[in-house]
């Protein structure tokens, strides 16, 4: 994983920093792009570099608040990544952590509401409600 303008590959300074997965023109091999949770930086990064930036996002969305007070729901890590895989597979690509996080508040809400349990529903919307405050509030769109 590198933060400059070489192939994370090969090590050869690009002629244009790519924004997207592309692949080397020097040395075809793939070039991912990935934000790092440290910095929020976009980073050029090998097949390594985005594992090791995949289980950071995921560390990071187990350790948020917000995930913290889904425990109190009964939400599990096993939740959080089953959330993640199925969010991968349909999508095609790693989810953003509050992507996860919102799929895990519609997964306790249902539940509550199939149990039938007012108080959960109520207290979970509220929280749902401020999760897309905030949101909205750093730029998200949940």
């Amino acid at each position: 994983m590198i933060t400059s303008d070489k192939c994370p590959n090969c090590k050869k300074k690009l002629d244009k920093i790519p924004s997207k997965t592309i692949n080397c023109p020097l040395c075809d091999k793939k070039i991912y792009v990935r934000i790092c949770v440290k910095g929020n930086k976009r980073v050029l990064a090998d097949l390594n570099g985005v594992k090791q930036i995949d289980n950071e996002w995921i560390e990071y969305g187990l350790n948020t608040n917000w995930f913290k007070i889904m425990e109190k729901f009964g939400v599990t890590k096993k939740d959080y990544m089953e959330i993640h895989d199925d969010l991968t597979h349909r999508w095609g690509f790693n989810p953003r952590h509050r992507d996860i996080l919102w799929g895990l508040f519609n997964r306790i809400l249902i539940e509550s509401m199939q149990n039938n349990n007012q108080n959960n529903v109520k207290l979970i919307q509220d929280y749902m409600n401020k999760f897309k405050s905030e949101e909205k509030r750093f730029g998200g769109t949940a």
